[in-house]
Formats: C-alpha cells, sequence, structure tokens
C-alpha cells in the first residue's frame, strides 16, 4: 500500500484543498511578529491538519529564509517557470513577489521600451480554487478607481493556457512602516502619512469599493515620500448581493482585520476603517494591534460605522 493509500491519508483533491489553506494562512501570518504567529495559527486554523502544514512552512521559512518555495512545493513550486515568457505585451523580467494566491513579476512593455509595470498571475493552487474569480474582480473593481494614491489598472489578459493576469504601474517604493523607520519620522509625520491613505480609501468608498485588506505590505511610500495603496485582491462592494462579496476568512491579515471580517460578514465601509486604524497603531508602536481573544472566545462587537472623510 503506498503512503498516499495508508488509512486516514487524506485523498488527493482534499491534499490539494488543504496546502491551498495552508498557503494562504502562511500569507497572513508572515506579516506579523514571530511572537504573535502561533496564537493566530490557533485561531485561523482550526483543522489540525491545516496547522500541520503552515507550521512546517513557517519553520521552512525561520530555517531557510528564500527557500521556504521547496516548502510550499504542493501548490507553487514551479510558478516561476511556468510563467516565465510573456503576458500579452508585457515581457515578464525576474519575480518581485508572492503570495499563497498569486506571483508578481516585473515587466517591460515590449511596444514601448523602458516602460515598466507589476504583472499579477495567479498560483496553480488559487487556479484550482476560486482565485480566477477573485482576480477578475480585482480587475473590474481597480477599473472603477481613479486616484493618484492608488496604485491603477493598466492592462488585463490571459495567458495562452487560460492563465488570467493583470499589470499595474510598477511602484518603485518602500512598505510604509519601514519608511517611516528608515526616515525616522516623528509622530506627526507619521500621522499625517496615514491620513493620506485614508484619503485614498475615501475615495474607494465613494465608488462603493471596501479595500478590505489594509496593512503595512499594501501601501507603499516612493523616493518622493508620496503613498500608494496596491492589493485589492480581496476588496469588495458595499451593499453587494452574493457570496462573492463576503470576506474570505484565510484570506484576511491577523491583526488588521475587523471583527465582522473574522466573522465572514459582507463588505462594509466600517472594516476599513478598522484597518486604518490597526495600520496607524503599527506605524506608532512597531507592532500590530494586539491578538486579545483566545480561539474560543465571542468576537467583539463590529466596527463602528464612522466616516474617515
Amino acid at each position: 500500500m503506498s503512503g498516499d493509500d495508508a488509512p486516514g491519508s487524506p485523498r488527493p483533491q482534499e491534499d490539494t484543498d488543504l496546502w491551498r489553506a495552508a498557503d494562504r494562512i502562511l500569507d497572513a501570518l508572515l506579516d506579523l511578529d514571530p511572537a504573535e504567529r502561533p496564537t493566530a495559527l490557533e485561531r485561523l486554523a482550526p483543522d489540525p491538519r491545516v496547522r500541520e502544514r503552515v507550521a512546517r512552512m513557517l519553520a521552512a521559512d525561520s530555517a531557510f529564509g528564500a527557500g521556504i518555495e521547496t516548502a510550499r512545493a504542493r501548490t507553487a513550486r514551479h510558478a516561476s517557470a511556468r510563467f516565465a515568457g510573456q503576458a500579452g505585451r508585457w515581457r515578464l523580467l525576474e519575480e518581485i513577489g508572492r503570495g499563497g494566491m498569486s506571483v508578481v513579476f516585473a515587466a517591460e512593455d515590449t511596444g514601448h521600451p523602458g516602460r515598466r509595470a507589476a504583472v499579477k498571475l495567479l498560483t496553480t493552487g488559487a487556479l484550482l480554487g476560486d482565485g480566477r474569480a477573485r482576480l477578475v474582480r480585482e480587475q473590474q473593481i481597480l477599473g472603477r478607481l481613479n486616484h493618484p494614491r492608488i496604485v491603477p489598472l493598466l492592462d488585463a489578459g490571459a495567458l495562452d493556457d487560460g492563465t488570467p493576469w493583470i499589470a499595474m504601474p510598477l511602484v518603485d517604493g518602500e512598505r510604509i512602516d519601514a519608511w517611516c523607520v528608515a526616515c525616522g519620522l516623528d509622530v506627526p509625520a507619521r500621522v499625517r502619512l496615514l491620513r493620506e491613505v485614508a484619503t485614498a480609501v475615501a475615495h474607494a468608498h465613494r465608488g462603493l469599493v471596501v479595500h478590505r485588506d489594509l496593512k503595512p505590505g499594501n501601501v507603499l511610500v516612493d523616493r518622493d515620500g508620496e503613498v500608494h495603496l496596491l492589493d485589492f485582491g480581496i476588496a469588495g462592494l458595499v451593499a453587494a448581493d452574493g457570496e462573492e462579496t463576503r470576506t474570505q476568512r484565510l484570506a484576511l491579515t491577523p491583526g488588521y482585520a475587523a471583527p465582522e471580517q473574522l466573522a465572514g460578514a459582507h463588505a462594509d465601509t466600517a472594516m476599513d476603517v478598522h484597518g486604518l486604524g490597526a495600520l496607524l497603531h503599527r506605524l506608532l508602536t512597531g507592532r500590530a494591534p494586539p491578538e486579545r481573544r483566545a480561539p474560543d472566545e465571542r468576537l467583539p462587537p463590529a466596527s463602528e460605522r464612522v466616516s474617515i472623510e
């Protein structure tokens, strides 16, 4: 009897689902301080099989750094090779980012040499799940927005194998918390920077778009000190009906997600108000807001519905 057929071992599709869930949780945990990860892992992964997979990947991350790719081989091991080449008019260059759902490449416009973009493509694991629908929704949402502090949509299409992709301007910047530390900004300067983020979020809200994933890694500051809000991958529309508008719990970042997001509520602007407060906490203290709840404790009240304008 092979290992895959051993009693108690997951079926192939079930195993893929478990690794996909583990990838999504890992993506969220890596944004936290190492000391905060065990508590968050217990809360986000009630299935011990998922926890075991995430724990293995976290151990690989600690031991080997960039070598973590070998630990998540089940879903995205060959993504870079699979995506090598071109997406529409964009020639893909080096990989510049990776999450549980997508891979991001720096790319050059073949029709305009020197014009660069960031091209996001789905990983194999995302294609097996709902990643395709999410990327299409992100494309549609970016098309609704036009603000100097929001990274816009440049182009979109699909590879020959049907893998969808979107292209956005390539921002040469640093995540907002690292920028504040590197520049030695005082408290008023950090608050002013957060206000710039809030103007971008307010614009999205006027278009009935809720970002739902406000965290340091999704706000870059360029060399001129200008902020850029990006990654609307789990954004939703206010008052929209349908399951696709619900927050996907496994895609959330602990410490930054609002209580109602953890409960799977429909998109609401109050979620981003909470996210802005959590982001400000990080800028002022150097840490994400603390996790105060035990895994079986009831959720706190939903965020207040207040205007950020």
